[in-house]
């Protein structure tokens, strides 16, 4: 959604200003034309009235359309590069941590360390947009998931964050990211959910939109029908009620490759889910992840390199 919105909200209101001035044009003629001495006052000034009114009218309804481009264009630009639409928010996370100070769970000097330094790696490698999350406002939740610190461990405090610290805001720092939880109930709003970070995530390269969902967990197999980058696709999988399948990613994965984007979508997975990141093109996964000391259980991957996983067939 909003593909090209911006570029139609300019078009639109240029149309309107120019009718506008048409009408204004006109009985500002009809006013200049229609002076005769035998024409009374209210004759005579009506319509230059008409026109005045009709120039606010016209100033009003353009500066309303040209704002409406403006904000559309600012969300086109979430859609093909997070980094470049970092906007002041309705309810900006720039609390000083002195009025948002939280007690809770705490990390060791060297799990401090730790966190500091996967923040600043995940963020030199564009994860983070608009903006990286201050490590600092990020220690109870990681410490409750405990040490050693690692990439998956940062990226789930995101949402645990806000317990801690009400003040902070998680879309601050995760446009270019998404998370399918594991063990939560697969059903077709959940997989819907999914498919739209997706479509999300791939921004102007490729669009994904859902045709039909029919999640099932006995013998019949789930079926997604979706378009794909304007080609319909059918996947047929046996899904699991609360274990996440990931056919459909690797499918849109897989399909933005075809097409040679130069979008690419990496996933790290752990024991609670799956992150799903549209990193910066000609990110090196490997060399990220040994920057990162990441454990071998916990590593970014390629997901159109990966096999789609069935949860269903296990």
């Amino acid at each position: 959604m909003g593909r090209g919105r911006g570029a139609f909200e300019k078009v639109v209101a240029t149309l309107q200003g120019v009718a506008g001035l048409a009408v204004v044009a006109l009985f500002t003629g009809l006013g200049l034309s229609a002076g005769g001495p035998d024409r009374g006052v209210v004759d005579r000034w009506f319509p230059f009235v008409v026109a005045a009114f009709a120039l606010i009218v016209t100033v009003v309804v353009v500066a309303r359309g040209l704002r409406r481009a403006r904000t559309a264009r600012r969300g086109e630009a979430v859609g093909n590069d997070p980094a470049a639409a970092a906007e002041p928010e309705a309810a900006p996370d720039v609390t000083p941590e002195a009025q948002d100070e939280a007690t809770g769970p705490t990390l060791s000097e060297r799990g401090r360390t730790d966190l500091r330094r996967v923040v600043d790696v995940l963020d030199a490698a564009g994860m983070f947009a608009p903006r990286a999350p201050t490590p600092s406002r990020l220690v109870e939740a990681v410490a409750d998931r405990g040490e050693p610190v690692t990439a998956y461990g940062v990226l789930l405090s995101l949402h645990e964050a806000g317990y801690h610290h009400p003040r902070f805001r998680t879309g601050n720092y995760t446009a270019r990211l998404a998370f399918h939880a594991d063990q939560v109930e697969q059903d077709s709003a959940t997989v819907g959910a999914q498919i739209a970070d997706l479509d999300r995530l791939c921004g102007e390269a490729l669009a994904v939109v859902p045709h039909e969902i029919d999640v099932a967990w006995d013998d019949r197999p789930t079926r997604l029908r979706l378009d794909i980058g304007g080609e319909t696709r059918t996947l047929t999988y046996r899904g699991a009620a609360k274990d996440l399948s990931t056919v459909v990613h690797v499918e849109v994965a897989r399909a933005l490759r075809e097409r040679g984007s130069p979008v690419r979508l990496a996933s790290l997975a752990g024991d609670a889910g799956m992150w799903i990141a549209a990193p910066p093109p000609g990110l090196n996964l490997g060399r990220l992840n040994e920057t990162l000391g990441a454990p071998s259980y916990e590593r970014w991957e390629w997901l159109d390199e990966r096999e789609p996983h069935a949860a269903g067939e296990a």
